[in-house]
């Protein structure tokens, strides 16, 4: 599409339902400070939105839509796969970020990664990541200063300009399958 985003459409199946995916590039490895995504993941909150469509969309109860870290997922029918693609747009505008809960959460993650270094597995896994991807994310482990680099870099406005960053159409590939009368439309 002009706007850089890559769409598969696939029609497939009689009965007449319709799964839509949009799966974006990039996560911890790729922000600017690791951990970045995993905490901007973690504090904002999609459920207003949800609320609000349904509220001034009707059609729109007609599907699900839910999201996980760098994918949105809709259902549906395929007579309303506007109302469907319409739900999917909602999961990308404003958010409502809990930035309440930032120190905490950052503060279980250290917690929870110095209870880990406790365990035998724990070490071996470690270990194995590490000779495995030397020079990379993956072979990396997060220490106490690495939590205080996030917590300090973890502001709202680093954090929605990680979102913006990550979750734009020249970013993502959406494939629809299911069955589709309307091409056009979708």
């Amino acid at each position: 599409m002009d706007n850089g985003l890559q769409v598969s459409i696939m029609n497939h199946g009689e009965a007449p339902l319709v799964k839509i995916g949009l799966e974006v590039v990039g996560g911890n490895s790729t922000a600017p400070v690791y951990g970045l995504n995993s905490l901007a993941e973690f504090l904002y909150d999609t459920a207003s939105d949800s609320r609000r469509d349904n509220a001034e969309n009707p059609m729109a109860v007609a599907g699900e839509v839910y999201r996980s870290s760098n994918m949105i997922y809709a259902s549906g029918s395929s007579a309303n796969l506007e109302a469907l693609l319409h739900k999917t747009r909602r999961y990308l505008g404003d958010y409502d970020w809990k930035m309440a809960d930032k120190s905490q959460r950052i503060k279980r993650w250290e917690n929870a990664m110095l209870n880990r270094g406790k365990k035998p597995e724990e070490w071996a896994s470690r270990l194995l990541a590490e000779r495995l991807f030397p020079d990379h994310v993956y072979g990396g482990w997060m220490d106490r200063e690495d939590y205080a680099t996030l917590a300090d870099a973890g502001t709202l406005s680093a954090l929605k300009e990680w979102t913006a960053t990550k979750w734009q159409p020249a970013n993502a590939h959406m494939v629809i399958v299911g069955k589709i009368t309307d091409v056009e439309a979708a």
